[in-house]
């Protein structure tokens, strides 16, 4: 029996086209919480950037893929980054002139602005409404991830020597984003089931992009979006149909959970 699922945001929940989970969707996750499932965010966002989701009232968040995570109002897991990372980072954003999202304990903030910025806000529906540089956020903030633009080669070449004791959960091509080691949205689920006497067994997950595939390999029954990646789809047990052709519904009825 199902008793918890999972869900990442963009690309699996949320059409990148409309911005919005469907009406079917909607109604679908007000069916199964009728029926005393446990519905979960499982996103690299920061609750403080959640517009697309906010007005529905899902029973708790893994964020910024597992950095902080709530049942309810309730935080259950923190882990910001050490002050040496962030530090760190700003120093390499400054002297490298790279584009960087700080997801902080009450801020949002970005940099500057680049075309590739500029064209993931337009495809996120995520905008700054804070510009700040990285030395002074990480003066005055603690924060739990960046999403720093740098192709995967400087991620391997300029961030992975210099940065130590994180990780880099990676699902578009034109960013990584930095969140402390040992941490992901498999994690976050961990410690959601252990407080709830669920067992893995017991949950599903749902997911397209790279930072997913943790999460999907760990879930009990993991289904990957028709708009995943390959290595997504191939680490899934069940590949649904695309999110705007409502791949969440499809794949509930599948399993006879709906």
């Amino acid at each position: 029996m199902v008793k918890a699922i999972f869900f990442d945001v963009d690309g699996t929940l949320v059409s990148f086209k409309t911005h919005r989970m469907s009406a079917e969707v909607e109604n679908a996750l007000r069916t199964l919480q009728d029926r005393g499932v446990k519905l979960f965010v499982s996103t690299g966002r920061t609750a403080l950037a959640m517009e697309n989701v906010k007005d529905y009232p899902f029973d708790g968040y893994i964020t910024m893929n597992g950095a902080l995570t709530m049942i309810g109002d309730e935080v259950i897991d923190s882990h910001p980054l050490p002050r040496e990372v962030t530090s760190k980072v700003a120093e390499l954003c400054r002297t490298e002139h790279i584009s960087c999202w700080a997801f902080a304990d009450t801020l949002v903030c970005l940099n500057f602005e680049s075309d590739q910025t500029r064209e993931v806000s337009e495809q996120l529906q995520l905008r700054p409404e804070v510009f700040m540089g990285m030395d002074e956020v990480a003066a005055e903030h603690q924060i739990f991830e960046y999403t720093i633009y740098v192709s995967k080669e400087q991620e391997d070449n300029l961030l992975r020597p210099a940065l130590k004791g994180v990780e880099y959960p990676r699902w578009h091509p034109y960013f990584a984003d930095i969140i402390t080691e040992g941490l992901s949205k498999a994690y976050g689920m961990e410690k959601v089931l252990s407080r709830l006497g669920i067992t893995v067994d017991e949950c599903m997950a749902f997911g397209d992009g790279g930072n997913d595939i943790p999460m999907l390999e760990y879930a009990g029954t993991g289904v990957a979006m028709g708009n995943s990646s390959e290595d997504v789809k191939a680490s899934a047990d069940y590949v649904t149909c695309s999110v705007d052709e409502d791949g969440v519904v499809a794949a509930l009825r599948h399993f006879g959970v709906l």
